[in-house]
């Protein structure tokens, strides 16, 4: 059971690789980086809890 839990986990390590995923990306998906003028940033507030100030 160990061992094959072992390869799973090599298996999911492998398949999310971040270079698979970047040329997987650009060669199926025809997708690119973003233009700088196009990357936009958010900024979310932590939520206050009830209670504190």
């Amino acid at each position: 059971m160990e061992v094959e839990w072992g390869q799973l986990q090599l298996e999911q390590s492998t398949w999310a690789a971040p270079a698979r995923v970047e040329s997987i990306a650009s060669q199926r998906l025809q997708m690119t980086l973003p233009q700088k003028e196009q990357v936009r940033f958010i900024r979310i507030e932590p939520k206050v809890r009830a209670g504190q100030p």
